[in-house]
């Protein structure tokens, strides 16, 4: 059973390592996709979720995106990840609620504090399942 653990999480380190390469080469549908492939072996992988949020919102599916970089957020709070993270809740927030980002922008310690769960936001009309 821990040999079947170790395995996963070589897996998992392979596909995020792939996932970096394929963005430095410009595939990010590909990223995209290898992301989704770490998030289904770890759901709760920090840099899987942190990349597909990024990507996500570089396609526009705000929403999706937001979620994901909110779950990478409160899984690691570290400062590193927030300042990412806040710069691209700012982003997002710049595409979806322009008049919210004048706030979002003066937040350099914490992220804004939103809940777009209920919010509407605008997405693409098609996304992308694993």
């Amino acid at each position: 059973n821990t040999f079947l653990i170790e395995v996963n999480d070589y897996r998992v380190k392979c596909l995020n390592n792939l996932a970096a390469a394929q963005l430095k080469l410009g595939q990010s549908d590909e990223a995209l996709h290898t992301s989704r492939d770490v998030l289904f072996l770890d759901p709760q992988n920090v840099k899987a979720l942190f990349r597909k949020g990024k990507l996500l919102s570089d396609k526009g599916e705000y929403e999706e995106a937001m979620e994901n970089l909110k779950k990478a957020l409160k899984l690691e709070p570290s400062t590193k990840v927030r300042g990412v993270t806040v710069s691209l809740f700012c982003a997002v927030l710049q595409s979806t609620e322009p008049k919210l980002v004048r706030s979002c922008l003066k937040s350099s310690e914490q992220p804004p504090r939103l809940e777009l769960s209920g919010a509407s936001t605008r997405t693409q009309s098609h996304r992308h399942t694993h």
